[in-house]
């Protein structure tokens, strides 16, 4: 903006908040910082007196001299940023007030023009990577409840506003995910985001497909079903032909019928490493004596035709060697699960048994998450785990469990029973 005020910055996406030169600018009352948000919200425009007014306060709690109030929260916003600028930031044009800072220094203003700046990109140079590194950016000045706190008509407004350019950018970040394909947990962030904003069907096209691509075709059908039912229920009143899910997500989920070789990735994306079993227990040279049930338990696991998965316990007193039964026979299994082993003990005879929520920690480690991708709640992390175990055949040992409670959340679904010792 023409004779903006450098180093001065402003957000609205969270509590409006002001800055100078790194040090908080005391914005006051919650109706000063309203005329604040009204005229942030201008982009540098100038904001006429009675649309001040019209943005502050709802018709019916209107003060009687309320374009007065408007001039005194102006005049208290000029003391509190001319105690750290002399330069004027906020000024008077006419009959009405701008604000003279540049475009950068807005959170929203930034926020707002993402989208447009990634298309920009995508259209220069087809740079998938660059134009999601905007759009990531952008969502990452969203510290939470828009303009918390205040409640007048502009305030309001502006809070709906920025709720559908979010979405609008999250739509087209996890579009350019899929496209680019380099995130394992792309199922489970677009499910959680459909949580959400449960009506768009461009996120439900980017969890079908990501669930497509991670083997889980049961999933992608009923991700379908859940939008079709959403949508009968929330457009009930339209005629029945327009109440279902748009062209193009129908036209996905035929195509995922019909395994489109299209779908597919043209150059799979490095995938996590396969799990070393550094952590898993040497094989002792002194195991007799159980070979008939080493053989057993090599057969079932191994058996031509054996469903996605597999689940048997070694069961027996502490002492008895079920460790040993387990860990011999794993040992002997690698050709079998070509894409690694996990191991855990979980300490169930401790006083405090190792929580599902710390171990699904460390298989994530093991199967090449990076620290920062790891998901801070439980759900989300059996989510992530179940994606990364979808297409891999792998053996997992989880040793010394206290209940199937601890056990359950470790297991891939729809397991085939199997014997137990």
């Amino acid at each position: 903006m023409k004779d903006s005020v450098p180093g001065v910055e402003f957000a609205l996406l969270g509590p409006v908040l002001g800055r100078y030169g790194g040090v908080d600018v005391d914005l006051g009352r919650p109706r000063t910082r309203e005329v604040l948000a009204v005229l942030l919200a201008a982009a540098g425009r100038t904001v006429a007196l009675p649309l001040l007014v019209d943005g502050v306060w709802d018709e019916g709690d209107r003060p009687a001299r309320a374009e007065h109030s408007v001039r005194t929260h102006i005049w208290r916003l000029r003391q509190a940023l001319a105690r750290h600028t002399a330069e004027p930031v906020l000024v008077t044009v006419g009959e009405g007030y701008a604000l003279r800072v540049p475009a950068r220094a807005v959170d929203a203003w930034t926020f707002e023009r993402a989208l447009a700046r990634a298309g920009e990109i995508r259209t220069s140079d087809g740079s998938a990577e660059r134009a999601r590194e905007v759009l990531s950016d952008a969502l990452g000045l969203w510290k939470g409840e828009p303009l918390a706190g205040l409640r007048g008509p502009h305030a309001r407004a502006l809070r709906a506003r920025f709720s559908g350019v979010r979405q609008s950018l999250l739509e087209a970040r996890l579009e350019l995910d899929a496209e680019i394909g380099d995130r394992s947990r792309l199922a489970a962030e677009a499910g959680a985001l459909v949580m959400e904003y449960p009506a768009s069907q461009r996120l439900r096209a980017v969890q079908m497909l990501a669930l497509y691509r991670s083997g889980r075709q049961a999933e992608v059908l009923g991700a379908y079903e859940d939008v079709r039912r959403y949508l009968a229920a929330e457009l009930g009143h339209l005629p029945p032909r327009e109440r279902g899910p748009d062209a193009e997500l129908t036209a996905l989920h035929r195509r995922i019928l019909c395994s489109d070789p299209s779908l597919r990735l043209p150059e799979e994306a490095p995938g996590p490493r396969v799990p070393d079993g550094r952590a898993f227990p040497s094989r002792t040279d002194a195991f007799t004596g159980r070979a008939e049930q080493v053989r057993e338990l090599t057969e079932m696991l191994t058996r031509p035709g054996t469903a996605a998965v597999v689940v048997s316990a070694v069961n027996g007193m502490a002492g008895v060697g079920k460790t040993t039964l387990a860990v011999h026979t794993a040992h002997g299994l690698d050709d079998a699960f070509p894409d690694g082993r996990l191991y855990a003990d979980l300490r169930g005879a401790d006083a405090e048994p190792l929580r599902p929520h710390a171990v699904l920690e460390e298989f994530l480690r093991e199967l090449g998450t990076a620290e920062e991708d790891i998901p801070e709640g439980t759900d989300e992390r059996v989510a992530l785990y179940r994606t990364l175990l979808a297409e891999r055949r792998m053996l997992l040992l989880p040793d010394n469990a206290a209940s199937c409670e601890q056990l359950r959340p470790l297991i891939y679904p729809a397991p085939q029973a199997a014997p137990s010792w």
